[in-house]
Parts: structure tokens; sequence; C-alpha cells
């Protein structure tokens, strides 16, 4: 993962990686001012001791695969992250070592020195004032010429790169920082992923959209206010980078009114020297001598003719603030105090950014959208973990365990008479703390007992069904020892009770013999996720991804975008049984005023239309239940009242005389009818009556009468109304 952010909005994690200021580095630098950080690479004010210049260092963080002690020193977290960060230190060198040679190219700083120091790698550049593109485009829009001409420099170095096969794979509005309206690349350095000539082309053609136009995602009606060329080539650029950064640069400047009068470099192996006195070189030198003044008057014209173009934003259009870094709290506050929505994308574990944190903002920060759209935040879980319980564990599996969660492990041996050779016997964290990725948890691990007579035989006992501690305490008498080798879910049994044992009841074996068992976990459980103000498709992959079963309740709530989780019915990180459900309250949007007050899994809800011949005879429609019941303690299986249990619904028959009461026809109604919670009205039935006729009878027949009734009813049955499609749809 790569990050990008200036000193005062520095991740927590960044914050306790830097050194201090005063600290000197390799013998020869004092570091100064932490100024950035762009991809892996953390930037810092120095001065050179020997010449007492500033210059700049940057330090390559190795969060993913390193910790950090106490003296500041990177050490790997095991033998494999040991190997992935020596694969990416010299990857990182190298890539340094030929950037240093390309020192020449517009857009590369020169690099004036490489050196590993604190179990990293560092890099010296010059030092300058500058500020990000980010910064720079947040403040304004650019018009067409003002963009190609500040990235013409970056372009061009990029051509010359990818001759090289270098390619910088992250070009971000973050990663080129503008120096005297210089654009330099930076944050070369952002892991071990392949990276592509392609990457930079649609990186470098979306970048300059977004400086023309603000917005992040090409779209026809806004690059129609952009002159035909630069349409095309920027269209071409997003949706097919395999055309190259040469062919976008000269796509992008085939209709400037001034071409460019220094070519794009080509590595042909050809002296300079031979060029620069060749024929056709100065016959070319002196035609561009006589054309630059008239070109240059061009050129001018065409700009002002672009920046007569307007790139105001209207009343509806409101420019995405920076999330990035933000609490939740925060960044929902700051968005919809513009008109904003926001919807939680997801949460990730993350070494660098706090819990609760914003990671990646979608659409980013200068793009231009409507009043009431959405931006999708994803948020930082953090980079902790529950500690496990790992006591009866035969040490290799349980600092596995342990380790497979981001701990680190520390064990000492002692002897113990009741527990297994190699077996855990306490650890230093009680399980179900929350952690820190990193932390140190202490084993005590069991030699054994030195009171044995191998030559003694003892009777093993039935264990099956006890606790297996009391069984451990019954070997232990014997001087025999239990070793849990396996622990499953089992809800049948109880948590920590004995499921079987290897060797069976009744056989002699020798003291010191290990019995080993398989124990009960009891019911599985999970932890509830966080999904909250999540899309309620993500939401509901998130929970099934759990093993947990979303209910969903549709409510009308104008402050969020449709389909937004408002709130959970089961609190974040609740332990609940594999397959438990969480009803999920989410919103249909503005405008609409569905309420929806039963639960939903995805199953239809009933739907009752009216027939469009009358039937022979009498029936008697109950209305199902949906697929998807909710259980209670008591009956898990209990399913909604039977026919018996709830008034009919009876359709009329041909044999039901027509009303006398009026002779014009009434139409059906159009309203919705929510069969969990009828209404009281004039024309609606209420609870105690169906919902199609004026009196039903007293008690509900148990079976489907097979004739109609002989007396019409007083009052004019009504046509059952159709269902209300949003409700059928929620």
């Amino acid at each position: 993962m790569s990050w990008y952010s200036t000193n005062d909005t520095f991740p927590s994690a960044v914050r306790q990686a830097q050194k201090a200021e005063g600290t000197v580095i390799h013998q020869i630098y004092r570091l100064g001012k932490a100024l950035r950080v762009c991809g892996l690479e953390l930037t810092y004010e120095a001065e050179d001791l020997r010449t007492r210049r500033p210059v700049y260092l940057h330090e390559l963080l190795p969060m993913r695969w390193c910790m950090q002690d106490e003296n500041g020193e990177w050490s790997p977290y095991h033998a494999e992250a040991a190997s992935l960060f020596d694969t990416v230190k010299s990857q990182y060198v190298t890539l340094l070592e030929r950037l240093a040679e390309l020192h020449e190219e517009s857009a590369l700083e020169p690099i004036l020195g490489i050196f590993e120091a604190c179990g990293t790698i560092w890099s010296v550049t010059e030092a300058a004032e500058e500020q990000s593109l980010a910064q720079a485009a947040a403040m304004q829009l650019f018009t067409p010429q003002e963009a190609i001409d500040l990235l013409t420099p970056v372009m061009d170095t990029l051509v010359g790169l990818h001759d090289e096969q270098i390619y910088h794979g992250e070009i971000s509005p973050y990663s080129i920082m503008l120096r005297q309206d210089t654009a330099i690349l930076t944050g070369w350095c952002t892991g071990i992923e392949q990276k592509t000539a392609d990457m930079d082309v649609q990186a470098v053609s979306t970048l300059l959209w977004r400086m023309m136009t603000g917005e992040q995602v090409y779209r026809e009606e806004t690059a129609a206010a952009l002159p035909k060329g630069i349409r095309k080539a920027l269209k071409k650029g997003m949706q097919q980078p395999s055309i190259g950064m040469e062919q976008l640069w000269k796509m992008l400047h085939r209709d400037r009114a001034s071409r460019r009068t220094v070519r794009i470099r080509h590595r042909s192996g050809s002296s300079g020297f031979g060029k620069l006195f060749s024929p056709a070189f100065t016959a070319v030198f002196c035609i561009l001598c006589c054309a630059v003044p008239v070109s240059l008057a061009a050129a001018a014209a065409y700009g002002v003719q672009l920046r007569d173009s307007d790139y105001r934003l209207s009343e509806e259009d409101i420019r995405v603030p920076e999330l990035l870094y933000l609490s939740q709290e925060e960044a929902v506050q700051a968005a919809e105090a513009l008109g904003l929505h926001v919807v939680i994308a997801s949460r990730e574990d993350n070494p660098v950014i706090e819990e609760n944190y914003i990671v990646t903002q979608n659409p980013s920060a200068g793009s231009v959208v409507k009043a009431g759209e959405s931006i999708q935040l994803a948020v930082s879980d953090g980079w902790r973990n529950y500690v496990p319980n790992v006591c009866n564990m035969l040490l290799e599996e349980a600092a596995a365990r342990l380790e497979e969660l981001g701990f680190a492990v520390t064990y000492e041996e002692i002897l113990s008479i009741g527990d297994a050779p190699g077996s855990v016997i306490t650890q230093s964290i009680a399980p179900d703390t929350l952690l820190v990725r990193d932390s140190t948890i202490h084993l005590q691990v069991s030699l054994g007992r030195d009171d044995l007579d191998s030559t003694k035989l003892e009777t093993v006992g039935n264990y099956v069904g006890m606790e297996f501690e009391e069984a451990k305490q019954l070997l232990a008498e014997l001087h025999l020892y239990a070793l849990q080798v396996e622990a499953v879910h089992d809800p049948l049994v109880a948590e920590g009770v004995v499921i079987s044992q290897e060797i069976p009841e009744g056989r002699r074996v020798s003291q010191g013999t290990v019995i080993n068992m398989v124990v009960s976990l009891g019911v599985e459980t999970v932890r509830v996720p966080q999904v909250a103000m999540m899309n309620v498709n993500s939401a509901k992959s998130t929970l099934e991804e759990a093993g947990l079963k979303a209910v969903i309740i549709y409510a009308a709530d104008g402050g969020y975008a449709a389909d937004t989780v408002i709130s959970q019915g089961t609190a974040y990180n609740t332990v609940v049984p594999v397959g438990s459900e969480v009803w999920l309250t989410v919103s249909t949007g503005r405008g609409n005023s569905v309420i929806s007050t039963g639960g939903w899994s995805g199953a239809p809800l009933p739907t009752m239309e009216p027939s469009e011949t009358a039937p022979s005879e009498t029936q008697i429609t109950e209305i199902p239940p949906t697929e998807e019941t909710i259980p209670t303690e008591s009956d898990p299986q209990e399913e909604l009242p039977t026919e018996a249990d709830t008034d009919p619904v009876i359709l009329p028959t041909e044999d039901t005389e027509p009303p006398t009461q009026s002779s014009e026809e009434i139409p059906p109604s159009s309203e919705s009818v929510i069969p969990t919670e009828p209404q009281s009205s004039e024309n609606e039935p209420t609870e105690t009556e169906p919902p199609v006729v004026t009196d039903p009878p007293t008690d509900p027949p148990t079976d489907p009468p097979t004739e109609a009734p002989t007396d019409p009813p007083a009052a004019e049955p009504e046509t059952p109304p159709e269902m209300d499609e949003d409700f059928i749809a929620g």
C-alpha cells in the first residue's frame, strides 16, 4: 500500500516511525522536520554536516515487512518478511541508481547519494521550495493549455524512461511536486508490484482530465467544452492506454499553434555531437529560428482563446474536499456540510492509518460532482487483532497461530506435572484482548514432569464427556498426560468438554504416556463487522463473508443516499453464533416515502392482484410468509401463523351477487397494502377484518368452503388492491 500526506496530516504510524529532529543519519546528515510521505518514501529536511548545505533525505518506510525497535532500527517480522524486504531494497537501490544516471531528464530531481542506515534505504536530493500538484489543483482548475504545459516535462521524461523500461506506476497529484512551476516526479518506491507503461499513460491522461475539468471519469458532456484534439487524446489515453506515452504526447500537441521546438529524445545510440553538425539538423535549426517569433505569437493567441473558456463551477457543482486521514466522523461532517452523501465502501486492516480514519476516497479531492451525489470512503480498522486462546496447544501450533495474526511470540520452558511436554501452559495476554499488531505475547511451555517411572503401567479411564481440565488432573494423578490435539466446534457439546480420546478406556500404558484428545469449542461464534454507512450490497457481502445473514428494513431518509445502511441492529464487535441474523435499516433516499415494516433478506414480498376472470367458487387465500422468517429462541424453525391462526382473505366469485348500493363500478385502490400492519380507514380493513370484505365471519373456517355464500354481503366487496411496486421491490 502507498500513502500520500504532508506533515500536518501524517497517519499515526508514520508519526511513530519518523525520526526525531536532530538525529544524525549515516554520521553525515542531521535531520530536520519531516515534510511529506509519498509512496513508501518519507522525506525530511536535513543538513549535510560536511558542507553545511540543506538537502532532502528520503527514507524507505518498510512497514509492510518490518517493525521498528526503540532505537529506530527496522527489523523484519519473520523470515518470509525478511526475504520480501531484501527484494524491495534491491529493486529500490537499482531504481535509484538508474534514475541518478538519467538526471538530465527535466522531471527528475538529481540524486546526490544512496546509502543504507537504520535497517533501510535512504537517498539524498537537493532542497528546494515546493508544493504538490494536489495542493495547486485543489485551489483552481487549469485551462487545457496550462495543464498540458505543466505536465509536458513529465510526459517528455516518461517517454525517455519508458525507453529504458522504467515505469512509475502510481502517478498522481501527490507524486508530482511543483518547484518554481516545474513539475518533478517523486514517490518512486511503492512496493514490489509490477509496473507497466500503460499504467503511466492512463494516470497522466486521467490527471490532465482532472486538472482541466475537476472530474475523475471521462464524460462526453464535459469533454464537449474542450478542444477537439485534446478531447480525443485524453479519451484515448484514459480508455486505451496501450497507445504509449509518446503517442499521447503527439496527440496532445497536434493542434497546438506553436509546436514544441525541442523534440522528444530517443535513445538511438548515435552521438549528439554528430547530429549537431549534420546538414539536416542545420537546416531545421535555421527554419526554427525564423519560425519561433511567429509561433510564439500564435501560441499566445491560442492561450487567450482557451482562457476565455468558462471553467467556473455552477451553483449545483461541488468540489470534493480532501477527506484522507480524517476520522470517519470528521469526514462525514465535512461532506454533508457541502450537500454530499457518504457511503463507507469498505473497512480494512491497515498498518499505517489509525482505526476509523479514512484510507481512500472516491471521487478524489478536487473532483467536481453534483449536489446530493455520494462519496465512497474506505475506513481503516487499524492494525489490531483479538488475542486467541492458545493454552493446551503445542508450542509450534500456538506460535504459528499468533504470528498469523501479527503478534510476536517469546516463550520459556518450565516443569509441569499435568501438562504434556511442549504444550502451552499460560499466555501473558488473556484471550479476546484487543491488542495492537506486532505486540509480544509471552508463553510458558511445559517440559513435563521429572518423577516418571517408565516401567510402571497405569490404566486409562474414560474421559469423554468430561471437562478437559478435569481429565488432565485425573491423568496427572496417574503420571499420564492429556494433550489437546484438536479443538472443534460442536453445538451439541459444551465448550471445553472432551469429545474423544485416542487411547481407549481400560488400556494399560507406561507412565509419561500422552493421551491425545479432541476438545469441543462449543457453538461457533463470530464478531459482527461494522457495516453502518455502507452500501446495502457491500454490507450484505461483508456479513455473509463473516457467516452472518442480513435482514433488511427499508426506511425513507433524505439525509442518506439511497441503499445506504443507516444503522445495524447488532452492534459492531458483538460476539454472536455463526448464522445469526443482523437487522439493517437501509435508506430509500430522498423523495421516497416507502417505509418497510418487515424484514427482508432476498425473497420477494407477496403480491395481491385481482383476477381477470372471477373464479367459479369462493376461494380462501392466505398471504404466504416470506421465505426467510425470524426464528425465536424457543423454536428456531417456527413459521408465521397458518390459515387457522389468521383471518382469511376471501375473493369474490361468480355466484356472489353484485352490490345494490351503487351501480357504478368502483376501481381498485392504488394505495399500498402492508399485510403486516393494516391501516384503519373508511375504505381499508382493520386488524379484525379481512381486507376485501366488510363483514367477515366471526369464526374463520378451518377448511376452504366449496360453495359461495347464499346471502350476498351487506356491503360491496372491495377488489383487492395491487401491492405498491416500491414496496414489492423492497
